[in-house]
């Protein structure tokens, strides 16, 4: 069941009920907030599966220094989707490719924006 609603928010949900899936599916804990060992996590996977190479755990405190907007030590779902709207290309490590070409979500702060990439 869990997987049937998985694929289906991924192909046929909203932008921002995609960012939320992803969102909640790193969030390990489920305390609503991604942090330093679940962002690690990510980047790790997405150096494997995509064959790339940088240092991790320099990415790793550079991407959480770009996404923890507050500086308090975790992600929130609302920093989530307001740094990829300034940083679109780190969607690549969020969604799967085909979801990521283009995508408009909105935050408080900004007016609803889409983000191309590719």
């Amino acid at each position: 069941k869990e997987l049937t609603i998985g694929l289906t928010t991924l192909y046929r949900g909203s932008p921002e009920s995609k960012l939320q899936f992803c969102f909640d599916v790193y969030d390990l804990n489920k305390n609503g907030k991604l942090e330093k060992e679940e962002l690690r996590a990510i980047l790790l996977s997405a150096k494997q599966t995509l064959k790339l190479s940088f240092n991790l755990d320099k990415t790793v405190a550079k991407t959480l220094a770009t996404l923890d907007v507050d500086k308090d030590g975790f992600i929130s779902f609302s920093e989530f989707k307001q740094v990829l709207l300034v940083e679109p290309s780190l969607l690549q490590f969020f969604l799967p490719p085909e979801q990521f070409t283009s995508i408009q979500v909105e935050v408080p702060m900004a007016k609803k924006k889409s983000c191309s990439i590719m």
